[in-house]
């Protein structure tokens, strides 16, 4: 388990931990269907659902990393489930290209 706004900056979905404490007290951040606080501990398992002014991505935890991944072993901790919006929705979550394929 982890803090919910640790695993955002550490899965590089959130480049920053303040900026995941932000979107977390935003709204912007929703665990399992729930509006998520930045405090609340997360369990591999869950999904995540984080929305943008532009964009909208859900993703399942798969593993909680210790520490901040580089950008090409962030497909190993959440996985891809849809995302929505902009073209360059993937670049504003942290990701090159869609980890998806």
């Amino acid at each position: 388990m982890a803090r919910l706004d640790l695993y955002l900056k550490n899965s590089g979905l959130i480049h920053q931990r303040s900026a995941a404490r932000r979107a977390c007290d935003a709204g912007q951040v929703w665990v399992d269907g729930q509006p998520a606080k930045a405090s609340r501990e997360v369990r591999v398992g869950e999904m995540l659902r984080l929305c943008t002014s532009d964009s909208e991505l859900e993703a399942e935890i798969v593993a909680i990393p210790e520490h901040p991944v580089a950008k090409k072993e962030r497909q190993h901790y959440c996985r891809i489930i849809r995302v929505e919006g902009r073209a360059p929705a993937m670049q504003a979550f942290g990701f090159d290209e869609d980890p998806r394929f």
